[in-house]
């Protein structure tokens, strides 16, 4: 069996990049397909991964998490809302802090219903 060569930081980031933007994609899509949410769910578990390579904070990756759980799994949902909003904490600006947080805040108010 032979290794795969080592993925590049740039590649990490560009792939981070790519299904983060995806998942959104699929976010706002309507009447999404069971295998759209599948799809959904997947792209985020890879974005976060990916941007966990690379060294940037995970609290977008997390929030893009929680938002692709909602429908499918509320309690993994919530997990993903507390840890965004813990790595957030780290946010130096102000805008992207707060952004961040109303994320959050919305997607939390989506599962009290």
């Amino acid at each position: 069996m032979t290794h795969q060569a080592e993925i590049t930081d740039v590649t990490h980031r560009s792939l981070a990049s790519s299904l983060f933007n995806h998942t959104w994609t699929l976010l706002d899509k309507k009447n999404r397909t069971p295998e759209d949410e599948i799809e959904m769910m997947h792209c985020a578990h890879a974005s976060r991964y990916h941007w966990s390579i690379v060294g940037t904070p995970l609290n977008f990756a997390h929030e893009g998490l929680a938002r692709a759980l909602v429908t499918k799994n509320p309690q993994e949902a919530l997990k993903h809302i507390t840890q965004a909003k813990t790595v957030g904490q780290r946010i130096e600006k102000d805008e992207d802090r707060d952004w961040l947080h109303q994320n959050l805040d919305d997607i939390k108010k989506s599962l009290d219903g």
